[in-house]
């Protein structure tokens, strides 16, 4: 059975970066066994698994038609596969997670990336200034 990692963060601690370094490196991680999908990414270069996020938390309007049915015939490339989403981190819902697990079977380990809180209230001041 594939292995499926979770990866969750609230906006503004790291997500993106580790995202964009698994989007960039992504045939050297399927050599390795490991596959961050392209099934569940938004549109075209985009890094966060989205649709997956969407679907967990029942937000039909984010989630586009013929997408459920993909991810259900979905066989991963790797043994290992990361899903990553800072929107993740808003379904804790115990029915949230029922209907990720539902959708993704093999789910084994849950990756949650916390920030002490006036660094990530400081964060997020900051990118609001740039406007």
């Amino acid at each position: 059975m594939t292995r499926v990692i979770i990866h969750i963060g609230p906006h503004k601690t790291g997500t993106t970066t580790i995202q964009g370094s698994l989007s960039d490196n992504r045939d050297a991680f399927l050599a390795s066994g490991v596959d961050f999908p392209l099934l569940g990414r938004t549109e075209a270069g985009a890094q966060a698994h989205r649709h997956f996020s969407a679907y967990m938390r029942d937000i039909a309007g984010e989630i586009p038609d013929g997408f459920v049915d993909a991810a259900r015939a979905w066989r991963p490339a790797a043994e290992t596969v990361i899903l990553s989403s800072e929107d993740f981190w808003f379904g804790s819902r115990p029915e949230d997670i029922e209907r990720l697990f539902d959708l993704v079977p093999g789910i084994t380990t849950i990756v949650a990336l916390v920030r002490e809180p006036v660094s990530h209230l400081l964060s997020h001041y900051k990118e609001s200034l740039k406007g």
